[in-house]
């Protein structure tokens, strides 16, 4: 039998009624994009591929969950794979835009936004089966290799700037050179926030981090910055419920 031609999509911008509406067009034929539907098949496949990994999941299945039919579902994403690129790249950006407005906040200190940026990571990534990191590494490596390189572009950029934060504070030494706390911080993170290797220890991500920041900074903070960070965790109500504003 002859193989189906892929399906070709590219996305412009129409104004309707004043408004601007993104438009799909898929092998000539133009669609104006709902983005309510949208945002419904991103929140979808999140939670299917973030619990079962991305291979198991069909897009007939995404299509049935949604009450859509494929036809649909196709006008707003041509393969799974774009789809699968979208929500890597809403994932990074979630995260960059996190860590950028708790670096920049005034409202928390050095002490207060290393608790706040351990929540926050602990809490993503207990949402990520380990099956759907695997699936990108294995199907789509480029995805994989891409989103680490700008996982550490974020880790590079902001985690340093939150280390002279804490020296300028005097929550940290300041003989400390930040530029190598960074280096050695991210070779924790990226070694030991691995999915495949979270999920084998008898911890939460958020007790994992706050016991790698205990290890860690051991002996780059000052006494005073250990008494507050010994006065943080002893407060069960550290983590303010607006936290997740920032973002």
């Amino acid at each position: 039998m002859p193989r189906k031609s892929k399906k070709e999509s590219t996305v412009v911008v129409a104004q309707v009624n004043g408004i601007k509406n993104p438009m799909v067009s898929i092998n000539g034929d133009s669609y104006l994009v709902d983005t309510t539907v949208q945002l419904r098949i991103q929140s979808s496949a999140k939670k299917l591929f973030f619990t079962f990994g991305f291979s198991r999941v069909t897009m007939e299945e995404l299509a049935q969950t949604l009450g859509i039919s494929k036809k649909t579902l196709y006008r707003y994403y041509s393969t799974k794979d774009d789809l699968i690129r979208e929500i890597v790249d809403q994932t990074e950006a979630e995260m960059s835009n996190y860590c950028r407005s708790l670096v920049e906040s005034k409202q928390y200190n050095f002490i207060e936004k290393h608790a706040l940026l351990g929540h926050f990571i602990g809490t993503k990534i207990s949402q990520q089966s380990v099956a759907f990191w695997s699936d990108l590494e294995r199907y789509l490596p480029e995805v994989y290799s891409s989103h680490a390189k700008k996982r550490e572009e974020t880790v590079r950029t902001h985690f340093l700037d939150l280390i002279q934060q804490g020296i300028k504070q005097k929550y940290l030494r300041k003989d400390v050179n930040p530029h190598v706390v960074m280096l050695m911080f991210l070779a924790v993170i990226e070694g030991g926030f691995k999915p495949s290797i979270v999920s084998t220890l008898p911890l939460t991500p958020e007790s994992l981090y706050t016991m790698i920041i205990r290890i860690f900074f051991e002996g780059a903070f000052t006494e005073h910055g250990r008494n507050t960070y010994q006065h943080l965790l002893d407060r069960k109500e550290f983590i303010p419920k607006d936290y997740c504003l920032l973002i």
